[in-house]
């Protein structure tokens, strides 16, 4: 009787627990919050962002005018927070005590002309949600002149929040105060304008582009492991501005994004971000911004800008910056340019077909390639291997040309190669060899690990490139150079065959192993 009487109380024990927990998840659930108030339909309007994503729309006001903000956006808060920066070893401590980084759904209205925001909604600038565990509630009265705007929701929620484990940490969540159903909470969010009645005429809407007022040439909204390039020239001497948003932390010893400019002629950089740290871009303290001059001289060149596997447009895995469609170099007028000798010249990326490609090289690659100089003349030489040790250290994946008295002419070093991407043992050289009429030998190696497709580090921007290419340099024609025999790893196919210098069937194009699609000609 007595263990019948204890049973009775436990199942009722558990039912009053479940009851208990059902009520409370019917509250925190519940219809009537603050987000749902307003009466009025909205002018513009963002809602729902789907997981990870920028959502934008632009309008111009064309006189002055009063417009109300309403938007409900998500904190980090939540038993998972911030789980993929934990895994990935984020500096999560970059953005301590930011303002701007404590919303995982966020939104703002930036002033299209300065690329500035007019308003900004923060967790300090907003309220909590009744019966909601994450959402926040902001208004705000704008007094706008004239001119565009855009404004912009953008979510996080589904990079920062913690993943689902099981059936018992949903439940315990929603039931003990952990990660509400963000699912849910995306439906919820969103950012409202309105006019006042008598303006409305006065709003119309207009497709955002991102581009900077009096921009000459940009390479902007760059997604993760990405390199792009453009090709411009400058037909007189002059001031070029650059603008460039990128990714740094304090503590990294390089950018995780950066940008450069080349001098297609020589292929010595110009410009480049380099140890520049930049100002604050806005949102996450990593995101960086550079403004600045730079003095060129009449000639061609070669802008590029190259990301890595993470936070870039439009999946930031921390607060985007307050330009995010600008997430890239741009180049305008300097305080002395005259617009109209600036010409864009994508046919500067273009090569022409190589003298001697040997790419997509695996481990433990031994290649010994002759070849002759018929009189003296340059090579351009594109070379891309891992580099390990000091300055003069020779390369553990790498390439060499020597005489055929076994004197080295040129060799790829720490010292006269630049970041190659991912890791910061990948090296690229990318330049002039200038060499006299004479026969030489090249040599093309690599070690037993890290190389394509099979990386023990971040792989490069390029991985397809993980080799060697040559073109004819200035000046030089291509019936200047002869191969002779080779020996080694029979040449994929699409590149020269060593022993006729002549292609072989073009191979099948497709993206990289990495999902991305690259190409050993894009700098």
């Amino acid at each position: 009787m007595q263990r019948r009487t204890r049973n009775l109380l436990l199942v009722a024990g558990l039912m009053l627990v479940t009851l208990l927990g059902l009520t409370l998840l019917l509250l925190f659930r519940g219809a009537g919050s603050a987000e749902g108030a307003a009466g009025e339909p909205a002018d513009v309007e963002l809602s729902a962002p789907a997981g990870e994503d920028v959502l934008v729309a632009g309008f111009r006001l064309a006189q002055r005018t009063t417009v109300a903000v309403e938007a409900v956006g998500r904190k980090t808060g939540g038993a998972g927070r911030r789980w993929i920066w934990d895994s990935l070893g984020v500096n999560i401590e970059e953005d301590t005590g930011n303002p701007e980084a404590e919303l995982a759904v966020t939104a703002w209205i930036l002033d299209a002309a300065t690329r500035q925001p007019v308003w900004m909604m923060t967790a300090d600038s907003s309220t909590a949600v009744p019966r909601s565990l994450a959402l926040r509630h902001a208004t705000a009265s704008l007094d706008l002149a004239a001119g565009a705007y855009e404004v912009y929701l953008a979510s996080l929620v589904s990079r920062i929040e913690g993943p689902d484990r099981g059936k018992l940490v949903p439940l315990l969540s929603r039931l003990g105060g952990g990660d509400p159903d963000r699912n849910e909470d995306l439906s919820r969010c969103r950012v409202a304008l309105r006019l006042p009645a008598d303006r409305r005429a006065a709003l119309t809407r207009f497709e955002v582009t991102g581009s900077m007022p009096g921009s000459l040439l940009g390479v902007t909204r760059n997604g993760d492991r990405s390199l792009r390039s453009a090709g411009f020239v400058m037909e007189k001497p002059g001031r070029l501005r650059v603008v460039t948003l990128f990714e740094r932390a304090s503590s990294w010893p390089a950018p995780a994004d950066t940008a450069w400019i080349l001098d297609a002629a020589t292929r010595e950089h110009v410009w480049e971000v380099g140890d520049n740290k930049g100002s604050h871009a806005g949102g996450s303290r990593k995101n960086r911004r550079i403004d600045e001059e730079v003095e060129l001289p009449a000639g061609a060149y070669l802008v590029s800008y190259a990301t890595d596997p993470s936070h870039a447009f439009p999946k930031f895995n921390a607060a985007p910056p307050h330009d995010p469609l600008n997430w890239g170099i741009t180049l305008l007028p300097g305080a002395d340019l005259e617009p109209a000798t600036f010409r864009e010249r994508p046919d500067l990326l273009d090569r022409g077909e190589p003298l001697f490609e040997r790419t997509r090289l695996g481990d433990n690659v031994q290649v010994v390639q002759a070849f002759t100089l018929r009189r003296d003349g340059a090579l351009l030489i594109r070379a891309l291997g891992e580099g390990l040790g000091g300055p003069e250290s020779e390369a553990a994946d790498g390439s060499s040309i020597s005489t055929t008295d076994d004197r080295t002419v040129w060799r790829m070093q720490r010292d006269n190669t630049v970041r190659g991407g991912g890791a910061g043992k990948n090296r690229l050289f990318d330049g002039i060899v200038n060499l006299t009429a004479g026969s030489y030998t090249l040599h093309v190696w690599t070690d037993d690990s890290h190389s394509f497709p099979k990386w023990n580090a971040l792989p490069p921007w390029e991985p397809d490139a993980w080799g060697i290419t040559i073109w004819p340099g200035p000046g030089l024609k291509r019936a200047d150079f002869v191969l002779g025999p080779g020996t080694g790893t029979p040449a994929p196919q699409g590149q020269a065959r060593p022993d006729t210098g002549t292609p072989s069937e073009s191979a099948p194009s497709g993206p990289t192993p990495s999902g991305q699609p690259f190409s050993a000609r894009t700098r």
